[in-house]
């Protein structure tokens, strides 16, 4: 992987799943806790996805609590462990946030794809360790990977589906 490289994936929830947290007016959380839903990303050769048998998936829609701000996260945490035994503790995830709070008008699930342009601030990343010691060793790594997402589509389906196209790639080490 390199700077500039392309990033491709999906996501895929349902478009009918309730509110987990009704209560909250401003805040919508959608849970899911088995297969389809999650998300997975191409990275070259490298793919990053959900575990289908362990699905920790959920999305976030915030819609103007007390600020001018928009939000929406669509985040993985329970996801395959990359098979090559350099990276473990995987989570995914897709932001945006919109600082003048007109991307959306309610805390629902959007019906339809979202238009980028409204967003000030987009980012797609992966986190984890990568592993060049035995596990919890000190000599374990944090690591990054973040993009801008350049467009999204809807693939029409009885689980709604949006594939996301991201470029901008760039590898992050953190220590």
């Amino acid at each position: 992987m390199h700077q500039n490289d392309p990033i491709t994936g999906y996501y895929v929830y349902d478009s009918e799943t309730p509110d987990s947290e009704p209560q909250l007016l401003y805040y919508g959380k959608y849970v899911y806790s088995t297969a389809p839903f999650g998300i997975s990303a191409k990275f070259g050769s490298l793919t990053f996805q959900t575990n289908p048998s362990n699905v920790d998936f959920g999305i976030g829609v915030l819609n103007n609590e007390d600020a001018d701000v928009d939000y929406y996260d669509v985040s993985s945490k329970s996801n395959y462990l990359l098979d090559n035994g350099v990276m473990r503790d995987i989570v995914l995830g897709f932001r945006l946030w919109d600082y003048t709070g007109n991307a959306f008008s309610s805390d629902a699930l959007p019906l339809m794809p979202l238009d980028l342009s409204q967003w000030q601030d987009n980012i797609f990343g992966v986190e984890g360790e990568g592993v060049h010691h035995p596990p919890g060793s000190p000599s374990d790594m944090p690591f990054s990977i973040n993009g801008h997402v350049t467009s999204v589509w809807i693939i029409p389906e009885p689980a709604t589906l949006l594939l996301l196209g991201m470029g901008g790639l760039w590898l992050r080490k953190r220590s």
